[in-house]
């Protein structure tokens, strides 16, 4: 299988990449490549059983592949001023700098004419346990209660505040000039900016809110939230209330309809 993960920019697409690595390791060997071109990731992964690519621009042809049915993609999304006050607070990148980038990521899925699952940051922040069976559900079709569990406690922010706030730059790790990051889960030193996600209009100026969404002008509702296109949005996903049911397995691994 090849997986592209290509969520919006600190919006839990590293949480979304490690679930599904750990997913599809039990069911072969998994090689993963941070970059734009799945003819990257294949060329660096000759031989693995699995692909995962996580990029935040795929190129051309990783799209045209994407929109032609041939690639399973995970993006994760979330309020753009509050994934910018993340980026601003986690790489120290100026958010008047760096609308733009966020503004093309928008752009470029709701280009997206295949279906794919769309993860609204929300839930990875608050129900990460719903966020991770469904992706279980996405990726296998089946939702196991239990191992759900353990990687909700692997991935839990706490654990990973701890381990990476003094992560060290070392041969474990990959340095990018700003920053450098585990390469086994390609998270950044620091990359858990707060336990507790902080809203932009808690922080921010009400002035550079208000310009946030102004550039970015029809992307975002008034409220400046984003919302995916309907019709990209994968019917396995499943709704929210059959995987809550799921819970009541108690550890058991329990099929949920589309």
């Amino acid at each position: 299988m090849i997986v592209l993960i290509a969520g919006m920019y600190r919006s839990g697409s590293t949480f979304t990449f490690n679930i599904v690595r750990e997913l599809l390791s039990s069911t072969g060997t998994v090689g993963c490549s941070s970059t734009n071109s799945i003819s990257t990731a294949l060329a660096e992964n000759p031989s693995t059983t699995h692909v995962i690519i996580k990029s935040h621009s795929p190129d051309a042809y990783t799209k045209s592949l994407l929109d032609k049915g041939e690639l399973v993609c995970i993006c994760s999304y979330r309020k753009p001023e509050d994934a910018l006050l993340s980026w601003q607070e986690t790489f120290g990148f100026e958010i008047e700098k760096s609308v733009g980038d966020f503004a093309a990521w928008m752009m470029w899925h709701r280009s997206i004419v295949s279906p794919v699952l769309n993860i609204d940051y929300d839930l990875i922040d608050r129900h990460p346990l719903l966020a991770i069976m469904r992706m279980q559900k996405y990726i296998a079709g089946v939702v196991d209660v239990g191992r759900a569990r353990e990687l909700r406690r692997l991935y839990s922010k706490t654990s990973l505040k701890a381990k990476y706030d003094d992560f060290a730059n070392d041969q474990n790790a990959q340095d990018i000039g700003f920053s450098y990051y585990d390469n086994v889960t390609f998270f950044h030193r620091r990359h858990i900016s707060s336990v507790v996600s902080r809203r932009a209009t808690e922080v921010l100026p009400a002035a550079v809110v208000a310009d946030i969404r102004s550039q970015l002008g029809d992307l975002v509702t008034t409220d400046g939230s984003y919302e995916p296109e309907a019709s990209n949005a994968s019917s396995g996903e499943g709704d929210i209330a059959s995987i809550r049911s799921a819970t009541r397995g108690h550890g058991r691994t329990t099929h949920i309809p589309a």
